[in-house]
């Protein structure tokens, strides 16, 4: 979520490919108050997200993502750091997936891990001018290690 307000903060984004974004960090909203739905019907609840860009960044550098949350000059950053962002989701949900024992939750889960790689397909096109070769996700998705 941080990184989508902070995207569109940035002021580098062309009008139609900011309605983009606020339409995905719409969905992202979505996803948040879905788990944390199901996962409170379940006696839990999900992990603390970072509350400033700040914590953020440091959350991203642990995963190998260098594109700053504070500048952002170009929109070829801000889809780059987003596109970035959707890896990392995707990778997240592929790695929880596994175990995760609820029928509910999994299938949640696995439905917000298919949108997230709507998402980054969706960036992808757009940061590649709609070139389709370009456009489509990697064939498989690795979990965070």
């Amino acid at each position: 979520e941080i990184a989508y307000r902070q995207v569109l903060r940035s002021g580098a984004l062309e009008p139609g490919v900011a309605g983009l974004v606020r339409a995905l960090l719409s969905q992202e909203l979505e996803h948040v108050a879905t788990l944390e739905r199901e996962l409170g019907g379940l006696g839990t609840s999900l992990p603390a997200a970072p509350t400033s860009p700040a914590a953020a960044q440091l959350a991203l550098a642990g995963h190998h993502v260098s594109v700053s949350l504070t500048r952002l000059a170009t929109q070829h950053q801000c889809l780059k750091l987003l596109i970035d962002v959707e890896s990392l989701a995707e990778g997240a949900y592929f790695s929880a997936i596994s175990q995760l024992s609820d029928p509910a939750l999994l299938r949640t889960s696995t439905e917000i891990m298919g949108a997230e790689a709507q998402h980054w397909t969706i960036l992808s096109a757009t940061q590649h001018h709609g070139a389709v070769d370009r456009a489509v996700p990697y064939p498989y998705v690795q979990g965070s290690s």
